[in-house]
């Protein structure tokens, strides 16, 4: 980023599978700490609102402020909105705002948070750990998408950090011919056993285990809702335990084009006890699901793709010919 080599894509995308898929990734770590997570997403974006980006550098602007609020948050909210600021013909403007509340930031302070390695004092570093990159790094992208940010806070009063983002609109009919990048939401019980899984409470109980002061069942999530623009989930967790033998008879298979990467998927999937193979690439996939199964070929239970590998897989045809294979033998 520093030496000016990072490249912004620009792939029509839909803005509001974005903001779902950073609602279910972080909600949870909010649930974990008992606060309440919120969205207010304007009904203009929440329609499928499509345009023109880079949906995983959004991503992970969003998800370094959320994991901020929600680590220096201990009681109360932490909000996510989303609304049209500015439209013209061809552009769009749309503004994100990240609001908690947290222990907040002292107004000297606040505006050396945009230093690499900065944060409010050492304290904070000691108590909550990180950095001090994530601002910058989400400064950084926003501007080189020509979009701002602001950050505003009051110590004891909670933190809001504000950015907003000009796309270029995209008008796509199923008969334009324009390809969207588009991925259908993780189901809420893949979701709720990825995020809890190798994270504990304060007490060193796994979340989402039952309490046995009550029979064994897990206490309901509370949830607070305002006006119908807002809503607060508590998503259930659903932990699932599975034997060494059941372990042992799911296959995995891991699409990553980068060897330390796939070094480190494959060596913690086998320390899980599942059975692992990997490819480099979309095609290697779908060579490998084509093939017939045999004993040191079995069938893939599950595919771990790179976020970004489907973009790749897209290009050489292999991601919709994959699709149409999983649907067709699912």
């Amino acid at each position: 980023m520093e030496s000016g080599r990072l490249d912004i894509e620009e792939v029509p995308f839909c803005l509001s599978i974005v903001l779902k898929d950073i609602n279910k990734m972080l909600s949870f770590a909010a649930t974990r700490k008992n606060l309440q997570f919120a969205r207010k997403i304007g009904p203009e974006i929440s329609n499928d609102l499509r345009v023109l980006g880079d949906p995983g550098r959004l991503r992970q602007i969003l998800q370094n402020l959320l994991t901020n609020s929600i680590k220096f948050t201990q009681e109360g909210s932490v909000t996510l909105s989303a609304r049209i600021k500015e439209e013209t013909g061809d552009m769009i403007t749309i503004e994100f705002i990240v609001q908690d509340t947290g222990i907040g930031i002292e107004d000297e302070v606040r505006k050396k948070l945009f230093q690499p390695f900065s944060q409010a004092d050492s304290s904070t570093a000691r108590r909550f750990g990180g950095s001090g990159l994530g601002l910058v790094i989400s400064q950084n992208l926003v501007r080189l998408m020509k979009g701002d940010i602001v950050l505003e806070s009051k110590l004891g009063s909670g933190t809001k950090a504000s950015f907003w983002i000009p796309f270029k609109k995209v008008e796509y009919t199923e008969h334009s011919g324009s390809p969207l990048i588009e991925l259908e939401p993780l189901p809420e019980r893949l979701t709720a056993d990825m995020s809890i899984s190798g994270h504990s409470d304060e007490r060193g109980t796994p979340p989402g285990t039952p309490n046995p002061s009550m029979g064994g069942r897990q206490s309901p999530p509370r949830s607070r809702a305002g006006n119908g623009s807002i809503s607060a989930e508590r998503p259930e967790q659903s932990p699932t335990t599975l034997t060494d033998a059941e372990r042992r008879n799911v296959n995995v298979l891991v699409v990553e084009d980068n060897p330390v990467n796939q070094t480190i998927a494959l060596k913690t999937i086998k320390k899980l006890g599942f059975n692992v193979s990997a490819v480099w690439n979309g095609q290697e996939a779908l060579d490998y699901l084509i093939k017939e199964p045999s004993s040191d070929h079995p069938r893939i239970d599950i595919i771990l793709m790179d976020v970004q590998m489907y973009v790749s897989a897209r290009r050489t045809y292999a991601y919709d010919k994959l699709t149409s294979l999983v649907q067709a033998h699912p």
